[in-house]
């Protein structure tokens, strides 16, 4: 190897063709459609990825410093988010990658590389690894395959990714679609759930959905989600009202005064004020126009069905 760190000679081109072969046995093909481009490939095998492959630094991807050199390898011009300035000055994403499999890790990465304003950080293929490598402050996005070597879970490296970076964004990249997985993911604080039966270019697309404050789920199992909200809270955020609060708050979104109210229910007004006050603690409002306009987005003031007798 060079001075500089770089592969040079046969060992830069068994980098190149070692490397290149890592990432076509990968299941994700399509994530890496310019493998035989020189320029791509003479960037790689600079690298301390394609070293690692090559048998010049033995061992697995572990971090910035192994993936840092993909950055030579040619961007693929792709149409850019809002967010992204096209004078140059980048805000770039940087992303962590978090899988045991060296195949789909060495994949993400490429992927994330070639990604216009995206940039990896780091590469591990354990959890414990991440937890003692990473610098989390200097990661924005952390992907997390959710079986993975060690004593350390993926549940546990998200909760510990949360804690020392509350702006970071865990996004799980799994196999497993069972309903528990999902949610022990969620509420470890994990933004996003992405099954690998798709491509990487949804992964990417979830990335940066997550970063513009979407939530990206996979739709075979986004219907836990529905099932699990449908279950557990009837109304939306709201709690239940009463048919008699229901009552009220229809006459008040139909413009009547508390007074035209009082006189209506056959109560004080001292006491359509305070039955008013409860409705807005359970619609979570501050005040009538937005209590009125969440009991109707709710459907709390849908008319009843009328019955209907069978010809």
């Amino acid at each position: 190897m060079s001075p500089s760190g770089r592969c040079s000679g046969a060992a830069a081109s068994d980098a190149k063709l070692g490397f290149i072969q890592l990432l076509q046995a990968s299941p994700y093909p399509e994530a890496y459609p310019d493998l035989e481009n020189d320029a791509f490939g003479s960037g790689l095998a600079q690298s301390g990825a394609c070293r690692a492959v090559s048998g010049e630094n033995p061992g697995k991807i572990r971090d910035s410093s192994a993936v840092s050199a993909l950055g030579t390898m040619p961007v693929l011009e792709k149409n850019l988010p809002t967010r992204y300035p096209t004078n140059g000055d980048w805000t770039m994403i940087r992303v962590a990658v978090v899988e045991d499999d060296p195949r789909i890790r060495a994949a993400i990465v490429a992927r994330c590389q070639r990604q216009s304003g995206f940039k990896a950080v780091g590469d591990w293929e354990s959890a414990d690894e991440a937890a003692r490598h990473a610098d989390w402050r200097r990661i924005d996005v952390l992907i997390v395959d959710l079986e993975l070597p060690g004593s350390l879970s993926a549940i546990g490296l998200i909760g510990c990714a949360r804690e020392n970076n509350h702006h970071i964004l865990p996004i799980v990249h799994t196999i497993h679609d069972a309903r528990d997985s999902l949610f022990a993911a969620i509420h470890a604080g994990a933004v996003g759930y992405v099954l690998k039966g798709e491509s990487l270019d949804t992964l990417v697309d979830g990335i940066l959905d997550a970063v513009e404050g979407r939530a990206p789920i996979s739709p075979a199992v986004a219907r836990y989600l529905v099932e699990a909200f449908r279950a557990e809270v009837p109304a939306g955020d709201v709690k239940r009202l009463t048919n008699r609060e229901i009552e009220l708050l229809g006459a008040l979104a139909a413009g009547l005064t508390y007074a035209d109210v009082a006189d209506q229910m056959g109560i004080s007004r001292h006491t359509v004020h305070s039955h008013a006050k409860k409705i807005y603690g359970k619609l979570h409002a501050s005040g009538r126009t937005q209590a009125i306009r969440k009991a109707k987005l709710s459907g709390l003031l849908d008319p009843p069905a009328e019955e209907t007798t069978p010809n």
